[in-house]
């Protein structure tokens, strides 16, 4: 078996890093071989590696992997990269050489996931269950989810978001052994698992009131972050754990119920179209924290900011602005304070040097706690505590908006169906989280005009300039 073979091999195997050292290996040897380049490509990719994915891709192409898998494979990485245009053109060409590929059909409907236009993709994930019905790999079901919700196809979309639970394109953090599914059927035990970010944790808790109908106990199984805001927020839950991202639990062995649920997957039930959205505030802050943030803030306003979100797969570059951008907002008579948590692509390091640069070159100063965004209760009271917030798309926003607290959205034309293709609400909180929408991507400045506009009205002494929070 060469080492090619070998390389190949272990890919199907699914181990990366074995895979990566063959192909390198065999490369050595025939560096021009196009199967290999490819190969490696992949791996990268794989690996998060994406610029170093792409150069091999392109030369595996020019070597002679022209086939349409290989295009298929290219198309996909430019459509992670955001690189729209270029990822269509090497799907076309996939699609011209094979009409039935399935990942070129699957990459061209996840070219217009998040792109504001979800209709030409829910055709092609249509072309892809038609092409196989049975969905090997659960794509086509998994971009219609995503296409449909986006478009506010509420029952239809939930519909097939379950189906990616099943066919592992949506990744569920917990399985109970010996559990069955709930069925949906009143009167049982059920215990309702969170998953995905906390972001999407607080958005879906909306819906556990409407669970608490439906059962005769509810059981929560949360993010560890979030146990006490549950607690408090839902006393009426049987149990709270924070065990959803743990690998082994003991609780539910001594803990009484008759079947688990995906906290998500409650919306094919209760959410199947916009009325059944209630807009209500839900999340309830420690009051004794929030007054104490209030007592040590002192005369206000104060404001939240919020200036980067997601990481390189989940379009940061989309929802993300640099504080200098943000100039036109900052310089409003606030006090600002930092609600930048550090889970990004840009360090705690790189946030701190830019707000001191940012405040050295502006006398604008941002006040930022390190124990405010390292704990959420904290983050949590904190947001209670101040006038409102300036944010990015990410948690923060549902956190105000399950708050009930003002929350000014920079949302991108590149947006997440969460937050809904157009209008000024979100579908799951009410107008106290006003969505400012981009007109094309990474057109800012109307966005922040608006915003800086709104903070004016909002402000009760514009001529008065705020003074450092100690």
């Amino acid at each position: 078996m060469s080492l090619y073979d070998e390389a190949e091999k272990a890919w199907a195997n699914r181990d990366l890093h074995a895979a990566k050292k063959l192909a390198e290996r065999f490369l050595g040897i025939c560096p021009s071989h196009a199967g290999a380049l490819m190969l490696l490509g992949i791996c990268e990719a794989e690996l998060d590696n994406e610029g170093v994915a792409l150069h091999l891709m392109l030369a595996a192409i020019n070597h002679g992997a022209k086939d349409a898998q290989s295009y298929a494979n290219l198309g996909g990485l430019f459509s992670r990269l955001r690189l729209e245009k270029p990822a269509q053109e090497a799907l076309t060409k996939a699609l011209e050489i094979d009409p039935n590929n399935l990942m070129a059909l699957a990459n061209m409907a996840g070219t217009f996931v998040n792109e504001g236009n979800p209709e030409p993709g829910i055709a092609w994930a249509d072309k892809i269950l038609a092409a196989a019905p049975s969905d090997p790999g659960g794509h086509g079901h998994w971009n219609r989810a995503l296409l449909l919700l986006e478009s506010g196809r509420w029952g239809e979309g939930w519909d097939e978001y379950a189906i990616g639970l099943k066919t592992g394109r949506r990744v569920g953090y917990r399985a109970y052994p010996g559990t069955p599914d709930w069925d949906g059927a009143p009167g049982k035990t059920v215990v309702f698992y969170g998953e995905q970010g906390v972001g999407d944790e607080i958005m879906t808790a909306s819906m556990l009131p409407d669970a608490r109908k439906l059962c005769e106990d509810v059981i929560l199984d949360c993010h560890p972050r979030l146990v006490a805001s549950w607690k408090r927020s839902f006393p009426w839950l049987k149990g709270v754990y924070g065990t959803r991202k743990d690998k082994v639990i003991n609780w539910h062995t001594a803990t009484h119920f008759d079947a688990s649920f995906a906290l998500a997957d409650l919306g094919g039930l209760v959410r199947r179209k916009a009325e059944d959205f209630p807009k209500k505030p839900y999340l309830k802050p420690d009051p004794e924290r929030v007054k104490l943030w209030r007592k040590r803030l002192g005369p206000g306003p104060h404001w939240g900011i919020h200036w980067r979100g997601g990481k390189r797969n989940t379009n940061y570059h989309y929802r993300s602005l640099d504080l200098e951008a943000l100039k036109p907002i900052l310089e409003m008579p606030v006090a600002w304070h930092s609600l930048q948590h550090n889970n990004t692509l840009a360090s705690a390091a790189e946030n701190r040097d830019e707000r001191r640069a940012f405040e050295a070159k502006h006398g604008i100063w941002i006040d930022h706690r390190d124990d405010v965004v390292d704990d959420y209760e904290e983050t949590i009271a904190f947001t209670a505590a101040l006038d409102g917030v300036v944010s990015v798309c990410t948690t923060l926003v549902h956190t105000c908006g399950a708050l009930g607290k003002t929350c000014l959205v920079l949302a991108p034309k590149g947006i997440a169906w969460r937050y809904g293709l157009s209008g000024e609400e979100m579908p799951w909180y009410g107008p106290w989280v006003r969505m400012f929408r981009q007109k094309g991507h990474f057109e800012w400045d109307k966005v922040i005009g608006d915003i800086r506009d709104e903070l004016e009205d909002r402000i009760t002494a514009p001529d008065r300039m705020m003074e450092r929070v100690a």
